[in-house]
């Protein structure tokens, strides 16, 4: 049988996604992140009677691109580099969270496979969870394995659904 991947070849898919692009995509979630704490710190020390506690939830919504109408490509639609929170220690203290959520969105059935999704880092809350020290429930569902390309065994079917 014919090798069907040609494991010299020095860039075997050409529409992979740098590594740049990559920490282009982490450096807007955190700042994303980071502003979002900022200024739920400033509006809760601006309330005269504050709740005992609150909750967050962040919501990561898909890619937003036309795959019908775009690059027909499905190394932008599975990802394998997961997203990392930048500079985590500049995160203010948030000591009146008493839960936290972090959902992945989905454009089909709340994230039956991860189309579109960019994977975050297992990282992200837990650096998040180090600035909120009054949380008591946890919820991050996208944690469960997702059926991804990149647990395939076959090399040549992982190169056609990932990104490295």
């Amino acid at each position: 049988m014919p090798l069907l991947v040609d494991e010299s070849a020095a860039n075997p898919l050409l529409c992979h996604e740098p590594a740049e692009e990559t920490t282009t995509v982490s450096a807007h979630m955190s700042a994303r992140i980071h502003a979002y704490d900022k200024k739920l710190a400033a509006a809760y020390n601006e309330i005269e009677n504050p709740p005992a506690g609150l909750c967050i939830y962040i919501k990561i919504r898909p890619q937003g691109f036309n795959f019908e109408t775009e690059d027909r490509c499905y190394h932008r639609r599975f990802h394998s580099r997961r997203l990392r929170l930048h500079n985590p220690e500049a995160l203010p203290d948030l000591p009146f969270v008493t839960r936290l959520t972090i959902r992945s969105g989905s454009w089909g059935s709340d994230a039956v496979d991860a189309t579109d999704i960019r994977p975050l880092s297992p990282l992200v809350p837990l650096q998040c969870l180090v600035h909120l020290p009054a949380v008591q429930e946890w919820n991050a569902p996208w944690l469960w394995e997702r059926p991804m390309p990149t647990t395939l065994p076959s090399k040549t079917i992982r190169e056609q659904y990932n990104w490295p």
